[in-house]
């Protein structure tokens, strides 16, 4: 038996009249340059720290590379969980 109070997903009325079809790839794209931007700024960061030339700015680029890479990092997750349909 069907519970009238429950909403189904196929029934044409669910969507209200808006199909969304779209993808939001520039919002993707934005996540994935956050994260490759995110990880280059790191990588060079800590190889100038590592290496001993703190006075070629190593640290601002670990700062610079973290706060980059976080949130890239967080959104491309995000979108590939998505796609992936989890």
């Amino acid at each position: 038996m069907k519970n009238p109070y429950r909403l189904d997903p196929d029934d044409a009325e669910f969507s209200f009249g808006e199909t969304n079809t779209t993808r939001p790839w520039k919002k993707v794209a934005l996540a994935i340059g956050l994260l490759v931007v995110g990880t280059v700024l790191l990588s060079v960061g800590l190889g100038l720290y590592l290496s001993g030339k703190q006075e070629q700015g190593g640290l601002p680029l670990i700062i610079l590379g973290s706060i980059t890479f976080i949130p890239g990092s967080y959104h491309t997750r995000i979108a590939y969980l998505a796609w992936k349909g989890r």
